[in-house]
């Protein structure tokens, strides 16, 4: 997201109140989409190396840095400080959230520790949107509000055509992001071994 795209979107915001316009999510969305790691093509020549994202990490800290602004404005446009009532942000930019927040989850290659605290905070703050509590409710639901299924196998699908047998060897982040997510639901029954049988990729489980 270029600086006049970050300052029209925060001045939208701070002229809107709690309604959020289409234009912010749509510029929300693209620079989300932006933010994640490209395809690396020479993963199907060798393994990925840390000389192969220095031009992705060059500007990938003021990227999250300003998707985590907007938040940030949103959270308190819509006054989203406590972990209840009405969900406050939809499913498909929930889902595109997500992708980011795993790929950038831990210490790696195209990861450095600012693009992981934003990561971290972006987590926080859909959390509050969202209204729950913990990353893993979102994703597997919450029992107590009598709900039973949450974004996990939306996530996957998502993820699904980077992660083929033919494909996953250039997405390392989409890779890192599936290990996140199985991390995350790790004390699921049924419902995460009926989700892993169904969108797991072949190559990921015989390796």
């Amino acid at each position: 997201m270029g600086d006049s795209v970050l300052l029209d979107t925060l001045e939208i915001l701070r002229k809107t109140g709690s309604k959020i316009p289409e234009q912010v999510w749509e510029n929300v969305d693209n620079a989300i989409l932006d933010a994640l790691l490209p395809q690396m093509k020479v993963g199907n020549e060798r393994p990925c190396e840390e000389l192969d994202f220095k031009k992705y990490l060059l500007n990938i800290g003021s990227k999250l840095k300003a998707i985590t602004l907007i938040f940030q404005q949103i959270v308190k446009n819509l006054g989203c400080d406590e972990f209840h009532g009405n969900k406050r942000i939809s499913k498909n930019h929930a889902v595109y959230l997500l992708l980011l927040c795993g790929e950038h989850s831990s210490d790696d290659m195209w990861t450095t520790e600012e693009t992981v605290r934003y990561s971290e905070e972006l987590m926080s703050l859909l959390c509050k949107l969202w209204s729950c509590k913990f990353i893993s409710q979102m994703l597997i639901g919450d029992e107590s509000r009598d709900e039973y299924f949450g974004l996990f196998s939306a996530v996957l699908l998502s993820l699904r055509p980077k992660l083929q047998k033919n494909t996953w060897k250039t997405y390392p982040a989409a890779v890192s992001c599936y290990q996140w997510l199985l991390f995350q639901v790790k004390v699921t029954k049924q419902f995460v071994f009926a989700c892993i049988l169904t969108f797991v990729p072949k190559v990921l489980s015989c390796s």
